[in-house]
């Protein structure tokens, strides 16, 4: 974190892919204070002590009262670091192990498609009032259906990949979207959709993107490019008028050319 503040960012999305250990709030309070930085939670953040699958769509009361006790945990730590808004990952039709999240994953049981919207609602509105007695905004973000996830399952096991199920949910329990572009390309390019359309559509719809790129075949988190089409697309949402976080893992030199584009495009 510190890492990234002398680089010059003052404002950072805190996400999973960390451990827990003592002190961390203390430390990211601390550097909040010496940086004048900005925070915003997401999904597996706070790091918990055990890792786990966020999954709000399950039946199993156990993964679904962990599930529940996370994002309830993550709401307590937004308001303690000044953060209005947690977005976090839709629910799947099965319980991935650990292990195998951002992989292919090995072919499960699936729950019902009705009876996993109807768990998954369940919890959201239960999280979504809490969240409100804190002003604090619940983003829910598009899952991302890979074609090696396609070749396991025949089905599509992950809510939320495409613009009708989303705009299908929101007609049921109206929510914010958290839109994630590059899982949305990968989605798209598994279901046969329109990348361009269904970007747009969704772009508008959405005050809050992730953003990198791949090859539509896997999520990647590649730099964005000068060029490409996802740049194209992207600079027909005016994104200026958005919240964007950079999920680049390509190194630091990645990061900044990316960085430098979506400044262009916020002109």
């Amino acid at each position: 974190m510190e890492y990234l503040a002398d680089m010059g960012f003052r404002h950072i999305e805190l996400s999973g892919g960390t451990h827990f250990y003592p002190n961390w709030l203390q430390e990211l309070q601390e550097l909040q204070a010496r940086f004048s930085l900005h925070y915003r939670c997401h999904n597996y953040f706070p790091p918990p002590i055990t890792h786990f699958v966020l999954n709000l769509a399950s039946k199993d009361p156990v993964v679904s009262e962990i599930a529940i006790s996370h994002v309830t945990e993550a709401l307590r730590v937004s308001k303690l670091l000044g953060a209005d808004v947690f977005g976090f990952h839709a629910g799947f039709r099965f319980d991935p192990k650990v292990k195998q999240l951002g992989k292919k994953m090995d072919r499960s049981a699936l729950q019902g498609v009705e009876e996993s919207w109807t768990e998954f609602d369940k919890n959201f509105t239960q999280l979504n009032g809490l969240a409100r007695n804190k002003n604090i905004k619940l983003y829910i973000e598009n899952n991302v259906f890979s074609s090696a996830n396609a070749s396991s399952f025949g089905n599509n096991p992950f809510l939320m990949t495409h613009a009708d199920e989303i705009e299908a949910y929101k007609q049921r329990n109206p929510f914010n979207l958290l839109l994630d572009v590059a899982h949305l390309k990968v989605s798209c390019q598994t279901l046969g959709l329109d990348f361009t359309e269904q970007c747009i559509t969704l772009g508008q719809q959405s005050d809050y993107l992730h953003l990198s790129d791949n090859d539509g075949f896997a999520d990647t988190n590649r730099e964005l490019t000068s060029g490409s089409h996802l740049v194209e697309v992207l600079s027909r949402l005016k994104i200026r008028e958005k919240t964007t976080t950079l999920e680049v893992y390509s190194g630091e030199k990645s990061l900044f050319a990316s960085y430098d584009l979506v400044t262009e495009l916020c002109k």
